[in-house]
């Protein structure tokens, strides 16, 4: 069993595939260099698949207004990741304001394409091909290949499968997402009965060489389609080479040798066909294929005229599909409860892989054994990643309510240091008389512009300076008291010449040291500025910190209430969401149901058919 769950997990994988390539390019915004340190944060959560903090850093961001020099960018990121969650028309709303304004052309092509994309997965297919055609230069390479596979879907979608066949027709890339486009237009020329258009496509497909497991489910799906569509067209012998090229370990082998059997019917060859659908006896009642092989090999008996055989396989038939239906509606009952989706989200770490994310694992229990392919179909992975979104909102809100707590403490503390700190902060200002100051620096600028006005060197000459000019006007008036004589005049003279010394030393500093007075008197003044500007910050933040720390606690205390409301309401979501997905395994279920009814009616009627013709030829079944 748990072998059979790998191959199924495979097929899902294979499902998931196209639609993980759609995704993969919300992260190809090719950003250039990065200039606001907050859009480097939502990037640094955003590529490491953290999606849901870095939406939220960016809008908390563009609220604030930090994001300038990355405007664009920016709306472009947020609309992207909006597509992701699912919020299409959020994601339109802004990529057509990005279009609007005067944003560079880059960055309005790739405008262009998210709204394309935004209105293809929303049906309006005439909208997506005017988008796309909006698209005015080459996109960046590693979006080239997207841009295809969108242009192609969009073709298909609309019905223009020769535009689809041309453009993919010349697609010379060798990527995966080209293999994903043929598939799916061969697929839809089949369905238009285009076979042999179909069949070039789906040979491409069918024919490629590779060693990646997804690859491989793909080329068995094409090789699948294919051989079917072949069988339909009654070409048996060309549906059985088709067929074999199907490998018998994958996902697809059930399918692939219940058509090999028809082929070989389609030849009377029912020997032949006997051999894949006999394998086919051996594996679990797990997909339709094998349900139909028990019908098919009493069939292929009846025709080589095995009767008593052929009754005994529509009596085992019949058994088997009774025993499937009483297991059907167990399995209906149990997912009826609500046991489901616990189980198939097991183990699931409530993180925000976003996009990305994908079911890993699969329930080893009768529902996973019916409802696998419904599991991997497009809608019921959507519809489960919506509720895993749900499931992981109503976690994040519930640890906001706890962190509402810690907020508490935090202001609770900040409050309690605010009122230790204040009594101290107010005492050193006391202790600082800036008035005063002010008066003091004042009169010492009033000096200054004094002394400059008046050039009075001696005014700012130093101590020693200023003793020697003092010593040298002692020495003046006492000369004065002496009477002039030879020796008298010899010491005047050389007064006279100390004096002009020391004048003409003072007078060549004196311009240096009135710059330096003034220089420091500007330091002065610029220190005394921001001392009254922080007694004013100070003066400012006691008047308003106990009214901060009101409406911090107003806000916090307001936003239990709201988180509480959010959660509950998530809660409604999240249950009618279960309620929807349990609703599409019920109605599968039920659909089984009818299909295993409708084989047992046809196994009961070959039954009647085998006893009526036996009874008429007096044989016995």
């Amino acid at each position: 069993m748990k072998g059979r769950l790998h191959q199924l997990l495979i097929a899902i994988t294979l499902c998931l595939a196209g639609m993980a390539q759609l995704h993969a390019d919300e992260d190809s915004l090719a950003i250039g260099q990065i200039r606001d340190l907050p859009f480097g944060e939502v990037l640094f959560y955003f590529y490491q698949d953290d999606y849901f903090p870095a939406l939220t850093r960016l809008m908390a961001a563009q609220y604030r207004g930090q994001l300038d020099d990355h405007n664009d960018d920016a709306e472009l990121l947020r609309g992207g990741m909006m597509l992701s969650y699912g919020l299409h028309r959020e994601a339109g709303d802004i990529f057509n304001r990005l279009l609007d304004r005067k944003a560079p052309q880059s960055i309005k092509d790739r405008a262009w394409y998210f709204l394309a994309r935004v209105w293809y997965r929303r049906g309006y297919y005439d909208r997506a091909e005017t988008a796309l055609e909006r698209i005015l230069a080459p996109l960046p390479e590693h979006m080239q290949e997207r841009h295809m596979m969108l242009r192609a879907q969009v073709m298909m979608a609309r019905g223009d499968f020769n535009g689809a066949s041309r453009l993919l027709d010349g697609w010379q890339s060798d990527g995966d997402l080209a293999s994903f486009a043929r598939y799916n237009l061969g697929v839809a020329l089949v369905r238009q009965g285009r076979l042999s258009e179909a069949t070039r496509q789906l040979e491409k497909v069918g024919l490629m060489r590779t060693t990646d497991l997804e690859l491989l489910a793909l080329r068995d799906r094409a090789n699948l389609a294919l051989g079917f569509a072949l069988i339909q067209d009654q070409q048996g012998k060309a549906a059985r080479t088709v067929l074999g090229r199907v490998r018998l370990s994958g996902p697809f082998s059930n399918k692939a040798l219940l058509g090999a059997g028809w082929a070989d019917s389609l030849a009377d060859d029912y020997q032949r066909a006997l051999l894949p659908w006999g394998a086919l006896q051996d594996h679990d009642l797990l997909d339709s294929a094998v349900l139909e092989s028990l019908l098919a090999v009493p069939y292929a008996l009846g025709k080589l005229q095995a009767n008593r055989h052929a009754a005994d396989a529509y009596l085992d038939a019949i058994k088997a599909f009774a025993r499937e239906t009483e297991q059907l509606d167990q399995a209906i009952a149990r997912i009826s409860s609500g046991e489901y989706l616990g189980p198939l989200l097991q183990g699931d770490a409530l993180s925000d892989p976003g996009w990305s994310w994908r079911l890993k694992t699969i329930p080893d229990n009768d529902e996973s054994r019916y409802i696998y392919l419904l599991v991997a179909s497009h809608r019921f992975q959507e519809g489960l990643r919506n509720y895993r979104d749900l499931r992981f909102l109503q976690y994040n809100l519930g640890q906001w309510i706890q962190s509402l707590a810690a907020f508490d403490d935090m202001l609770d503390t900040r409050e309690l240091a605010f009122a230790q700190r204040e009594p101290a902060v107010v005492h050193a200002l006391d202790e600082v008389d800036l008035d005063s100051l002010e008066r003091r620096q004042l009169e010492f600028a009033t000096r200054i512009s004094r002394i400059d006005e008046s050039s009075n060197y001696l005014a700012l000459a130093s101590a020693d300076e200023q003793s020697q000019h003092h010593r040298l006007r002692l020495v003046e008036k006492k000369l004065e008291r002496l009477p002039f004589g030879e020796e008298t005049s010899d010491l005047r003279e050389k007064r006279r010449l100390l004096a002009g010394v020391l004048r003409w030393q003072l007078e060549a500093k004196f311009k240096e040291r009135l710059w330096s007075n003034k220089k420091t008197l500007n330091d002065l003044d610029m220190a005394m500025q921001e001392a009254q500007q922080r007694r004013a910050k100070v003066a400012q933040a006691r008047a308003e910190m106990p009214g901060q720390f009101t409406r911090y606690r107003q806000t916090i205390n307001g936003l239990r209430p709201r988180l509480e409301a959010m959660i509950e309401q998530a809660a409604i979501v999240a249950a009618n969401q279960q309620d929807f997905l349990q609703s599409m395994a019920i109605a599968e279920l039920e659909t089984q149901k009818e299909r295993l009814y409708t084989y047992r009616v046809q196994a009961r009627f070959a039954l009647a058919t085998i006893y009526d013709r036996a009874t008429t030829q007096g044989l016995s079944p």
